[in-house]
């Protein structure tokens, strides 16, 4: 999304209109992940735990193949 979405969202007279709109916003990350670019439901979603594959796997190698994946190396630091 674009940067300049918050300055539109906050632009927006109606209390209603603009939590009901920072709300699609808040879940738009949850919906990719759940559909695909085609509006297609994932069925495989949720069914293999990730942990395993990036402790695994090289990061370059893990990301490559999950792009819609942020490994954060500082947790735990």
């Amino acid at each position: 999304m674009p940067a300049e979405i918050d300055d539109f969202v906050e632009e927006i007279p109606f209390k209603e209109t603009k939590q009901y709109v920072q709300g699609i916003i808040r879940n738009t990350a949850q919906y990719r992940r759940l559909y695909d670019e085609n509006g297609n439901w994932r069925a495989n979603v949720g069914v293999r735990p990730l942990r395993g594959e990036i402790d695994a796997k090289p990061r370059d190698q893990f990301t490559a193949e999950n792009p819609d994946v942020k490994v954060d190396d500082t947790a735990g630091e």
